[in-house]
């Protein structure tokens, strides 16, 4: 599934996670502090189902989304650790293998664990931005990102900005952004500052997620389910060419806009090459992979779960459309 990936994950990345969110890191199961969560008016029509991708299946996102190189694997072991030890190895810090000049995007971020993870691991990534509608998610990577400030004071510092409550009618809500807090890389030598945001809201929002930082997004992972459709798709049309995008959910087979979609499917194995936007195969978009599923080390299943893979290019010719998903939805 992910093995390289998770004997080449930083040690030091993987401490500074343990420290902001305990030993847990890394757990297999159904009793995660992400699954509790609060019931409201603003969560009640949302899927708030839960499940972590671990720091292997991060590390492999990464490489996926062109963000990090993939591990050398002459420089690995070769026998395959046991899957309770499996995110503890690590070896020299993985630099980015591109400078990344727009935010990095994770929409649905849980508890944050992964937006962080991205943040500590990828320095070349300047901004990353995490967006969880969920309140008592948000509280637990708020305070997260606490006790890393509170350990390492002269490495990281925080500010943040109430912007609306949950006690506030909707009608008087001038924002539908309820909350937010921002990590700062002190340690960062360039003249550009390292950022890593935590929202709570709806990231369909204008006022959550704008549109330019869509526009400018170099990539975008969106672990969520149940999604009504025409709005998130709307919103990923804003993407430029050459942003990539990871989601839990197939677009191929769900994609319902009169408008045909910017991103083409990228098949495992297509981006050995991150610096330049690979050319894909005329039948990339088939259903029929012979290198089997994508599969990602996460929480709520021990064998890995499938994510899909896309970049967007508006210079190509569309490959994903309401036909297709149409015909797609037949297999």
């Amino acid at each position: 599934m992910d093995f390289y990936f998770c004997q080449a994950q930083p040690t030091d990345v993987l401490d500074l996670l343990k420290e902001a969110y305990g030993e847990l890191v890394g757990t297999i199961g159904n009793q995660l502090k992400g699954h509790m969560v609060e019931c409201n008016r603003r969560t009640a029509t949302a899927s708030l189902a839960y499940g972590e991708m671990l720091p292997c299946g991060v590390a492999k996102a990464l490489h996926r989304l062109g963000v990090l190189p993939a591990p050398s694997r002459a420089s690995l072991p070769t026998k395959s650790p046991e899957m309770g030890d499996q995110c503890t190895t690590g070896h020299e810090h993985l630099e980015c293998s591109v400078s990344q000049g727009g935010p990095f995007l994770e929409l649905g971020m849980g508890i944050g664990m992964v937006a962080l993870q991205i943040f500590l691991q990828c320095p070349d990534v300047t901004h990353v931005i995490g967006i969880e509608l969920s309140q008592s998610r948000f509280d637990i990577g708020r305070a997260a990102l606490h006790r890393l400030v509170e350990r390492h004071p002269e490495n990281f510092q925080l500010r943040s900005a109430a912007v609306a409550s949950f006690d506030q009618p909707a009608d008087i809500c001038e924002s539908s952004l309820l909350d937010s807090v921002v990590l700062q890389d002190l340690r960062c030598c360039s003249k550009v500052s390292r950022t890593l945001e935590f929202r709570q809201g709806d990231f369909l929002e204008e006022s959550v997620l704008s549109t330019e930082e869509i526009k400018s997004a170099a990539a975008v992972m969106m672990q969520l389910v149940q999604l009504d459709p025409f709005l998130y798709q709307q919103r990923l049309q804003h993407a430029h060419t050459g942003c990539r995008l990871l989601s839990l959910g197939d677009i191929r087979r769900t994609w319902c806009l009169n408008e045909p979609s910017l991103f083409h499917y990228l098949p495992a194995g297509a981006n050995d090459l991150p610096q330049q936007l690979q050319e894909i195969d005329n039948d990339s978009n088939s259903f029929s992979n012979s290198n089997g599923q994508d599969l990602f080390s996460v929480s709520w299943n021990e064998k890995g779960v499938e994510f899909f893979v896309f970049v967007a290019d508006s210079d190509r010719k569309a490959t994903i459309t309401k036909a297709t998903a149409a015909s797609a939805a037949h297999l």
